[in-house]
């Protein structure tokens, strides 16, 4: 294959293993051909394993995608993007719902035309991509202002009116389209002021009116403030900030889970926090959306943020009229704007969901083993748990320079092959 004329989403059926290819050790060579010249041939070895990775259920690896962009698409560049997030383990995202349809206002009544969102949905499904996904109506009260003229401050009555017929809409839309199960986000990481105040309003509302809500959250305000009208927790994890040690976290879940909400966290994707820069890095998005995220106990982890130009995407200097100047984009698109090029923080996210994938399914053979009452497979299920948690233990909790590399995680990774590769021949026998 000519890579000039491939989409990136294409690369990885360049070494795709055919599923029916038979376990053991297979060699090739492999040459780039760019600008009229090949590379010299690079041999390529692959061993096939005898047993395939598990998907582990209720485990969500959502991703904001900055729909914005798809405006300019046609179905088949989006239906390509969509599907490069599911080769990268990506099995949800944040969608916008508000901003993907025409609205309109007249004598008192809110109308909706939610076919681009409809044909998104669509494409979503067709995708393979499910829920829990949340839906962002972020500066919402904003948008509710600008559309009627009614000011909360001013006039609540009408105003909270026309929210909850925007509310009604997206339900109305959710039941006769079938949305995947999903939850409402309207304002992002409020922990204290005005932001919080805003949130505390617009979540009740949407609770009262039988939403899941969601919440970027740190702090005590989520226990003191939003607990009442938040279901879904996402912590910053940004540098470890919410979880920055295995006890902190640990009862950090607990606090969650005892009050019925669901823990999850962000912080993968392309931030640069601290001594943690994702651009250009695979170790932290392979730590943290695997083995961290594993160790965590949570049920989701959440990238920020896929394509987010500021100006020019391969220009970092441009941004200067924006908070943050630099681009944030975990992957680009090509000159031509109709295809991705993939980064090191991007195939970081895929690693670290595969290394997750691998220790689910040590784990789920571990419980087949035990549930067949076969002397010898109880007795390397018992070993094998008990490796399996010493070499945790002894994994940095974070991914901070001094810590874990990424030979660290292959090595990691190889050793919870041999532990899996023991179990599934015993089954097997």
């Amino acid at each position: 294959m000519d890579l000039r004329k491939a989409r990136p989403q294409q690369y990885a059926a360049i070494l795709r293993i055919p599923k029916d290819l038979a376990a053991g050790t297979y060699s090739s060579t492999i040459q780039v051909s760019t600008g009229g010249q090949r590379s010299q041939a690079a041999k390529l070895g692959i061993e096939v394993l005898p047993y395939t990775l598990r998907t582990p259920p209720g485990i969500i690896w959502g991703l904001y995608p900055d729909t914005a962009r798809w405006a300019q698409f046609d179905n088949e560049q989006i239906a390509a993007e969509l599907k490069a997030f599911r080769e990268h383990g990506m099995n949800a995202l944040m969608l916008y719902p508000l901003a993907s349809a025409q609205w309109t206002w007249e004598d008192g009544k809110l109308a909706a035309d939610f076919s681009r969102f409809r044909n998104q949905m669509r494409l979503y499904k067709e995708a393979g991509l499910g829920g829990p996904m949340v839906m962002s109506i972020q500066s919402s009260e904003g948008f509710i202002t600008r559309l009627t003229g009614h000011k909360r401050d001013e006039d609540e009555g009408k105003f909270w009116d026309a929210y909850r017929q925007m509310l009604a809409l997206f339900k109305q839309e959710s039941i006769e389209q079938k949305w995947p199960e999903f939850c409402l986000h309207s304002v992002d990481e409020p922990h204290s002021g005005p932001k919080l105040e805003a949130a505390i309003r617009t979540l009740k509302v949407i609770k009262e009116a039988g939403f899941k809500t969601f919440n970027t959250c740190y702090g005590k305000a989520v226990r003191d403030a939003l607990d009442p009208w938040l279901d879904y927790r996402c912590y910053n994890n940004i540098g470890f900030l919410s979880c920055r040690t295995r006890e902190g976290t640990d009862e950090l879940r607990k606090e969650t889970l005892e009050t019925g909400d669901t823990f999850w966290w962000y912080g993968t994707g392309c931030y640069t926090n601290g001594a943690l820069i994702q651009d250009g890095n695979v170790l932290v998005n392979r730590f943290m959306g695997g083995v961290h995220f594993w160790r965590t106990g949570a049920t989701g982890c959440w990238s920020w943020t896929f394509l987010r130009a500021k100006g020019n995407a391969y220009d970092d200097f441009d941004g200067g009229n924006q908070r943050e100047h630099k681009d944030a984009c975990i992957a680009y698109h090509t000159p031509d704007g109709k295809a991705l090029v993939p980064t090191l923080q991007w195939e970081g996210l895929r690693e670290g969901v595969d290394d997750y994938r691998y220790l689910y399914t040590l784990k789920a053979l571990t419980e087949e083993a035990r549930k067949s009452g076969q002397g010898r497979a109880v007795e390397l299920a018992n070993t094998a748990e008990a490796k399996l948690n010493k070499m945790i233990e002894a994994m940095p909790w974070n991914c901070r320079p001094g810590g874990t590399t990424n030979a660290d995680l292959d090595r990691f990774r190889e050793q919870v092959i041999d532990l899996t590769l023991g179990l599934h021949r015993e089954l097997a026998r």
